[in-house]
C-alpha cells in the first residue's frame, strides 16, 4: 500500500508543499527527494489532498498498489479517480490497473455550499436506465452513489 501525506515548508513569499510517499514500491529516489510544489504568493491551506493523489495516480496504477491518504479527500475526487482509472485500464490493461483509494476523511459533496449532492436520472424503460436507477436507489455504486431527486 502507498501512503500519501504532505509537509508544508514556508518560503519567503509562499510555501513549499512536499508530497511524501511511503510503501514497499516507492523508489529510494522519491524517499530522499520527494515531489514538491512551490506555491508563491498567499500561503494556501491544503484542506483537500485531491490534487496530490492525482499527481501520483499513474505511479500507483503501474505498481498495482492501493493508496491511502493521511488527510482529507473529496468524495467527488474519489469518484472521478475511479472513473479515470477505469479508462486508463481499458486503454492500457498491460500497463495500468485500477487501485483502491482511501482517505482518513472523505469530505462529502456539497461541503462548500453546505448542501448534500443530488442527481436526476433519465428513464427510458430500458435495461440500462433501470439498472442505473436501482444501482443508485439501493446504494450499490459505492462512492459513486448519488441520491436521486427525480427520474
Amino acid at each position: 500500500m502507498l501512503t500519501v501525506s504532505t509537509v508544508s515548508r514556508p518560503l519567503t513569499d509562499g510555501v513549499r508543499v512536499e508530497l511524501l510517499l511511503t510503501g514497499p514500491s516507492v523508489p529510494e529516489q522519491l524517499r530522499t527527494n520527494p515531489i514538491f510544489f512551490e506555491l508563491h504568493g498567499t500561503s494556501p491551506d491544503l484542506f483537500l489532498l485531491d490534487g496530490m493523489v492525482q499527481a501520483i495516480i499513474h505511479f500507483a496504477m503501474e505498481r498495482r498498489e492501493p493508496v491511502h491518504v493521511l488527510g482529507r479527500m473529496s468524495a467527488r475526487a474519489l469518484r472521478n479517480l475511479r472513473d479515470y482509472q477505469a479508462f486508463w485500464h481499458l486503454m492500457r490493461p498491460d500497463r495500468y490497473s485500477t487501485v483502491d483509494i482511501s482517505a482518513e476523511e472523505v469530505v462529502p459533496d456539497g461541503w462548500e455550499q453546505r448542501r448534500p449532492a443530488s442527481a436526476i436520472a433519465a428513464y427510458s424503460g430500458g435495461v440500462d436506465s433501470t439498472f442505473t436507477i436501482i444501482r443508485h436507489r439501493h446504494k450499490l455504486a459505492g462512492i459513486g452513489t448519488l441520491p436521486l431527486d427525480a427520474v
